[in-house]
């Protein structure tokens, strides 16, 4: 498993600013989903909106989530690991 720097397991960090803004900037055109935003996206958004701890929708984000790899923003973000395990949280950095 790769390590992640300035990344603890001790507690849950807070969203950037204090306030989270996700889903604030949709996949972005040309990407490898060619404007799509993915509905694990939408629900993580939405779910924050109406009141739901970011900690709680992030987890129904991720459990949504159904493409092994994609680009976005310019990175190339691969969710599986030699194709049988599933990188959380390299997930859990690109939705945040």
């Amino acid at each position: 498993m790769s390590q992640h720097p300035g990344s603890t397991a001790a507690s849950a960090p807070s969203p950037p600013g204090g306030q989270s803004e996700v889903g604030a900037d949709p996949v972005q055109p040309g990407s490898a989903l060619n404007g799509h935003i993915p509905e694990a996206v939408l629900h993580l958004k939405s779910a924050v909106q109406s009141g739901t701890s970011w900690q709680q929708a992030l987890l129904e984000a991720i459990g949504a989530w159904t493409l092994p790899d994609e680009v976005y923003r310019g990175r190339t973000y691969r969710y599986m690991i030699q194709g049988e395990a599933f990188d959380w949280l390299v997930l859990a950095e690109r939705l945040c």
